[in-house]
């Protein structure tokens, strides 16, 4: 508790003159897990979160959302690309998740080179995350955080964004998470879907919960990081690599 306190405080001088309000910080478990803790879960006490020790064939022994013991949805892909004959690959999770604070987003990004996982220095990671809300007939941005870098080596880059009742309760929402990857001279990476979840009201005594839209949301426009990891163009933000950032709108 006297540690996520401190990283609030930290945070909220980062953010004050930008009309956001930092409540808290929120970490992973460990950025990797390992073979002998296969299947075991993690819940993290500041948030609710719970995390799950998963084979991952591109990157190892990972800590993934365990999306079944918490309200949240998930989806994930890969972007990569070939320089000669070194393979980068970075691989983009989006989720949202309904806890008991309110609603959360997150762009988890995992880094690899060659089929193993590839620790990258600060400013190497970059993702950003844009919510969305159905108004009963299409997909509304509602808003958008700050493209994040990790200002230490690392291999994984968790940050998850908070957005309390975001656009209203009673509603339909989904994200879009950005990730990318510097290869030493280009931006590797793309945006993944979240997919949908329903942010009820927390104060209202009894509520209908309408079905849930059958259309996939458009990709939003993402601005693809600019310059390289040391000179950086546009308001990138670089924090804590395995830290989740948590922002009140």
């Amino acid at each position: 508790m006297i540690m996520v306190t401190v990283i609030t405080i930290l945070f909220a001088a980062l953010f004050i003159t930008s009309g956001h309000v930092v409540a808290r910080a929120d970490a992973l478990p460990t950025p990797w897990c390992s073979e002998e803790q296969e299947g075991d879960t993690q819940e993290h006490i500041a948030t609710g979160e719970w995390w799950i020790c998963e084979y991952d064939p591109a990157f190892g022994w990972i800590w993934k959302p365990a999306q079944w013991l918490f309200d949240e949805e998930d989806t994930e892909d890969d972007f990569s690309i070939q320089q000669g004959s070194n393979i980068y690959l970075n691989r983009t999770l989006s989720r949202v998740e309904d806890l008991w604070d309110g609603l959360h987003t997150g762009a988890d990004v995992f880094s690899a080179l060659n089929g193993t996982r590839w620790s990258v220095p600060a400013g190497w990671l970059q993702n950003q995350m844009i919510i969305q809300k159905w108004n009963g007939s299409s997909w509304v941005n509602c808003n958008s955080s700050p493209w994040y870098s990790n200002n230490s080596a690392t291999d994984a880059f968790t940050p998850t964004v908070y957005w309390g009742s975001a656009c209203g309760e009673n509603g339909w929402y989904s994200s879009w998470g950005a990730g990318y990857q510097w290869t030493g001279s280009a931006w590797n990476g793309g945006s993944v879907w979240s997919g949908l979840i329903y942010l009820d009201c927390k104060s209202c005594r009894s509520q209908q919960q309408p079905e849930p839209p059958t259309t996939t949301p458009p990709t939003p426009k993402f601005d693809v990081p600019r310059g390289t990891p040391d000179d950086l163009k546009g308001k990138q933000r670089r924090i804590p690599a395995s830290s989740s950032v948590t922002i009140h709108i």
